[in-house]
């Protein structure tokens, strides 16, 4: 992210320093951020959207929140951080939230009637007929009621349409959209995990793996034990206790799962113990489509 925000500023100012597209650590590309932000503003607002996607999306609000009160610029830096997570600002770390100083603004999420409406406008995408009666009110009641997220609803339509396509239906039936349901929420999550590191993509897919039916939680140290098992099945060399532990808390952040602090009594000091929060087969086909020692791991599918 750091070599991205600098390549658009150096875009946006027309500078002529010439960035690496690759070779830097982010600290140098965020020297190169600076060095523009200094020579051609004097404040500026950086907007992040879907900002519970990022990776390490901590380490970059603490970085541009404290910019200029760490000397690294003159500047006065502004920044509007969008998630579909309302609770994102909450779970920040206490050192973020600190310097971010933020201020909340919620919209409201879109009624039955207004998602059908704007679907309704995407009719016209099908042949006359193809969309059977029902379809359109369905989408948008499952719609309103899980998310309220237009954008969503829009996805679940066009996946409907891509799965009575690829069966060879000759209409889009509400069959469809349970399917396409289930289908966007996976496209959703491998999104959110495509930016993550290849062992992140592990650590997931150890919990996925720890979780049951009754989706209980999991302590650090039992995760670890598992991961480093799949790390063998996988031929990869595991990371440390800690790193891993920053994975864990990475992945609360981005809302695949949560970890909660626990009291283990006298003997055995507080811990913390992490569950998913997405439905563990749609996390599971997820991850595994999404790295292929997982997938030859599972000869190349995860049913659900």
């Amino acid at each position: 992210m750091a070599r991205t925000i600098a390549r658009a500023l150096s875009d946006k100012s027309d500078s002529d320093i010439d960035i690496p597209r690759i070779g830097l650590g982010s600290a140098e590309y965020y020297d190169y951020a600076y060095d523009i932000i200094d020579e051609y503003y004097d404040g500026l607002i950086v907007i992040l959207d879907e900002i519970d996607m990022v990776d390490n999306a901590e380490g970059l609000l603490h970085e541009l929140s404290r910019a200029r009160e760490a000397g690294h610029t003159d500047a006065y830096i502004g920044i509007i951080a969008i998630s579909n997570d309302i609770d994102f600002g909450q779970k920040l770390n206490a050192r973020v939230q600190s310097s971010m100083r933020t201020t909340d603004f919620v919209f409201e999420p879109y009624q039955s009637d207004q998602i059908e409406q704007i679907l309704e406008y995407r009719r016209d995408a099908f042949h006359d007929g193809v969309v059977q009666d029902g379809v359109i009110t369905e989408t948008a009641d499952r719609s309103a009621d899980e998310h309220g997220d237009a954008r969503k609803a829009v996805d679940v339509l066009r996946i409907a349409g891509d799965i009575a396509d690829d069966t060879d239906a000759e209409v889009v039936s509400p069959e469809h959209v349970d399917k396409a349901v289930k289908r966007a929420e996976v496209n959703r999550v491998k999104e959110t995990i495509e930016s993550t590191s290849p062992q992140s993509k592990l650590v997931l897919y150890t919990l996925g793996r720890l979780t049951g039916s009754n989706n209980r939680r999991f302590r650090t140290s039992g995760i670890y034990s598992q991961y480093e098992t799949t790390c063998g099945d996988v031929g990869a060399d595991p990371l440390s206790y800690d790193r891993v532990s920053q994975i864990l808390s990475t992945l609360a952040l981005m809302g695949i799962s949560e970890s909660h602090q626990v009291g283990g009594g006298h003997k055995q000091g507080v811990y913390l113990e992490h569950q998913l929060i997405k439905d563990k087969d749609v996390v599971m086909k997820a991850v595994v489509e999404s790295d292929e020692r997982l997938s030859e791991l599972h000869n190349g599918t995860y049913e659900i």
